[in-house]
């Protein structure tokens, strides 16, 4: 059987250990990576993506710290340095990393001229890049999914905002780079895009387009521990959450946590 996974957790650990950057947008919270674990298993989901968090500035210790603690069941994204020996990136692999994050949007972020010299890197080892970036952007969109051969993968419903989330004409340079099929987005963070808690039903428009774009480029994540909302639902009621309007939009939830989601983490 197909592993299921949970696409979006971060990796958090003790500040003597990993000590998070000067500058950053929020401090770290008191949770460790078997927390996450356990959220996931509960979940009925035995596979588990650590992306980056912003406040580790090019610091992936931490991250890689959750990969060999959990590595049977666990694969990461990471923001690298400018410069990084092949040799290294193979050993990356290796430990279970599948992919580099850009993130245009956090304190602590990095750019897109971070990503450019591994392009040719992530194209040999089956990577991608996992974008936390305004999909509602068409000059960013068409300048990060025109940088790269591999598949980009935006988070957390394009990261719009609550107003444009709404706004079909919003979302046009995100549904032109799905039909393509060079990018994709992970459904995950409702809550960063709608206020109608618990369904979230008002972003059901959003992902009935998004499934008509490419369905096969969906997958689904938790974005546990949910910094800055003050709810912090289990993995369990989101995966529930994600569950409903899949259906509603006629997905194959199966495909969402498992299929899809195993082509680009396995």
């Amino acid at each position: 059987m197909a592993r299921s996974w949970d696409t979006h957790t971060h990796a958090f650990g003790p500040v003597e250990r990993f000590p998070p950057a000067a500058e950053r947008g929020y401090d770290p919270p008191p949770v460790r990576s078997q927390d996450a674990i356990d959220q996931a298993l509960a979940a009925g989901l035995d596979g588990l993506v650590w992306v980056h968090a912003s406040i580790y500035g090019f610091d992936n210790r931490v991250t890689f710290a959750a990969l060999a603690e959990h590595k049977e069941r666990s694969r990461a994204i990471v923001m690298p340095p400018q410069t990084v020996d092949p040799a290294e990136l193979d050993r990356w692999h290796a430990l279970g990393v599948r992919g580099l994050r850009l993130n245009l949007l956090s304190k602590g972020g990095n750019g897109l001229s971070t990503l450019l010299p591994f392009g040719s890197e992530m194209k040999r080892l089956g990577w991608h890049v996992a974008a936390f970036m305004d999909g509602g952007d068409a000059a960013a969109l068409d300048a990060v999914c025109g940088a790269f051969e591999v598949p980009v993968l935006i988070e957390h419903f394009g990261n719009m905002g609550k107003q444009r989330a709404v706004e079909p004409e919003s979302w046009a340079p995100m549904l032109r780079w799905m039909r393509t099929g060079r990018l994709w987005c992970k459904l995950s963070a409702p809550y960063h895009s709608a206020d109608d808690a618990p369904d979230y039903q008002s972003l059901l428009p959003l992902l009935r387009a998004m499934a008509e774009a490419g369905a096969d480029q969906l997958v689904c994540g938790s974005n546990w521990p949910h910094i800055g909302h003050p709810a912090a639902p289990s993995t369990s009621d989101m995966r529930a959450v994600l569950d409903r309007l899949a259906h509603s939009a006629g997905l194959d939830r199966q495909a969402l946590w498992a299929g899809n989601a195993g082509r680009l983490y396995a």
